[in-house]
């Protein structure tokens, strides 16, 4: 189990909540942010705030009490989400994705509402509280098994298979974003540059470089996603369309970081990561360079010299046989040779955990609502992202009286002491007794 608040340096946790997902296209006054993005309107509903627990340029999340239930929830605010057509895309694409899917390893939305007027808009989103993620965990100084990551990354994966049966790509998949509690219950959060699915239009061929980070705010698959160290070759070396893969690679770093307890894949820019990741891996296949739209990455990857893969007992010395066979599947350079969620879930590495019926996809009607996210356009997200608010309104069966909008809700904590980097009091304690307890009655009942 994990006990509750260590010695564990919790970074930006629960990150998800407070990540800066959102290009921003309008310039604010910096007394502004501090005024108005640190500020919880939450008067006139069952929300008590108790402390901030962190934030990014166009987030702020605070710990609350639903006090209906007496229990602990999260509360993101999205500051005049309104204001910007990509922020106001990036949030309704979040919403609705957690609106319309309904899986045990992805954080759930339990309510949505907004405050304010015009395009001077605030969304907030309730969620439940997570204890930890994956990144905290696997920076204490615990020990922990191959049978603990087995099970992180068959929850990961399972996850994933749901995801991309309805045609999301997460595009942001990092320990950072794996949340995780006391029960080892693992879920994917942080949907904020999601897509949901490949596009038939061309993506961003720039050459990448350190100050490339940038996303497309149309229906293009951006070139610059997720974080550097987790980032897929298909994307890194500008091959144009790409799809769920990228998750797959993901996972296959992240997979390979908790058996080494430290990340396995660190440049320091676009550049230096093409080159470490050919150190290990090799130089492509001619069919992979051959995809490359960029000559200029053509030409830095013939620089390199021709490179042959590092043996995987090599770069994994400590880790099972099959440990290190499921991770050679998923860090392919060439997507075309990853394994996909499912055939990952087959693999003899997750054998314990693996059973098809607990293991469900997602509806092809969900798959066909999301899709139409990536079509709206201008007034069409602000209606859609109205919708959401009423959507939500209906459920809760009325509409908040959020009053006092000159004198918000304080929280405890001073805007000066919410940091990137937090501190918690006590070590995660991870016991897998009772999971393994758990999935074997599943098994015997199936």
């Amino acid at each position: 189990m994990f006990s509750s608040r260590s010695t564990v340096t919790l970074r930006r946790a629960p990150n998800y909540y407070s990540k800066n997902a959102f290009p921003q296209e309008i310039q604010e006054n910096q007394s502004n942010i501090q005024t108005n993005r640190f500020e919880f309107y939450l008067e006139g509903t069952p929300y008590l705030a108790e402390e901030n627990i962190g934030a990014g340029a166009f987030g702020i999340v605070c710990k609350a009490i639903d006090m209906r239930f007496e229990k602990q929830i999260a509360i993101k605010k999205i500051n005049k989400a309104y204001k910007s057509p990509s922020s106001a895309k990036c949030a309704l694409r979040e919403i609705r994705i957690l609106r319309e899917i309904s899986h045990e390893n992805i954080i759930n939305v339990t309510d949505v509402f907004v405050t304010g007027t015009g395009f001077e808009k605030d969304i907030y989103m309730v969620m439940e509280l997570m204890e930890t993620d994956l990144h905290s965990v696997l920076r204490s100084n615990q020990k922990l098994k191959e049978d603990h990551f087995k099970y992180f990354f068959y929850q990961i994966i399972r996850g994933l298979k749901y995801l991309h049966s309805a045609g999301i790509i997460h595009r942001d998949l990092k320990p950072l974003n794996l949340l995780l509690n006391g029960n080892c219950l693992l879920k994917i959060a942080d949907f904020g540059i999601s897509r949901t699915g490949p596009t038939s239009k061309p993506a961003l061929i720039t050459p990448p470089s350190s100050s490339s980070s940038s996303s497309s705010s149309s229906g293009h698959l951006s070139q610059y996603v997720s974080t550097l160290w987790y980032r897929a070759p298909e994307i890194l070396l500008s091959m144009g369309e790409y799809d769920k893969k990228v998750d797959m690679w993901a996972a296959g770093c992240i997979l390979g970081e908790m058996l080494l307890r430290h990340e396995l894949f660190t440049g320091k820019d676009a550049y230096s990561q093409i080159e470490i990741i050919i150190d290990h891996l090799g130089t492509p296949e001619k069919k992979a360079i051959k995809r490359i739209t960029s000559p200029t990455i053509r030409d830095y990857i013939v620089s390199l010299g021709p490179k042959n893969p590092l043996p995987y007992d090599s770069i994994f010395p400590n880790a099972s046989s099959e440990a290190r066979d499921v991770i050679s599947k998923l860090l392919q350079i060439s997507p075309w040779n990853r394994c996909s969620a499912e055939q990952i879930l087959e693999h003899s590495f997750l054998s314990k955990w693996h059973n098809l019926k607990n293991e469900p996809s997602c509806s092809q009607q969900v798959a066909a609502n999301l899709r139409n996210i990536e079509n709206y356009e201008g007034q069409m997200i602000i209606k859609a992202l109205d919708e959401d608010a009423n959507h939500f309104e209906m459920l809760r069966g009325g509409s908040y009286r959020i009053e006092n909008m000159e004198k918000p809700e304080k929280v405890p904590e001073k805007v000066e002491e919410v940091k990137e980097t937090k501190e918690v009091t006590e070590t995660p304690k991870i016991s897998l007794k009772s999971v393994l307890n758990k999935i074997k009655n599943l098994k015997r009942n199936s």
